[in-house]
């Protein structure tokens, strides 16, 4: 299995995951939670910087779709961590709109995970 249709196969059962509003809602208060610790921060920023050095380290990485989602995915993470240092603002406005619009980014989420699944 390629690493495109792996990435797919996670992107489509975060969609299943965004499907339930009750999931939803758990997750995110919990992302809350957590992530209010300045650890925690620090952990998912470097775990982020780790998969943005990893996926740009091909001379053209950015020919190949997956490495251009883990790209734009983990840049928006390390943007979402960087701007909690200042404020919260950002962080909580995220979560009200992944609450809201849970559907839509379920949709969102299932057709990428396809679209990189019929890519490789």
């Amino acid at each position: 299995m390629t690493i495109s249709i792996f990435i797919g196969i996670i992107f489509l059962f975060s969609g299943i995951f965004f499907l339930s509003s009750n999931l939803v809602s758990k997750g995110l208060r919990m992302r809350t939670q957590v992530g209010q610790s300045t650890l925690t921060k620090v952990l998912a920023s470097l775990f982020c910087l780790i998969c943005l050095v990893s996926a740009t380290l091909q001379e053209y990485w950015y020919e190949e779709f997956w490495r251009l989602v883990i790209f734009i995915v983990f840049s928006f993470a390390l943007f979402q961590l960087g701007s909690t240092i200042f404020t919260m603002k950002i962080w909580n406005g995220i979560t009200e709109f992944a609450r809201k619009r849970h559907l839509i980014l379920s949709i969102c989420f299932f057709a990428l995970g396809l679209f990189l699944i019929v890519r490789s």
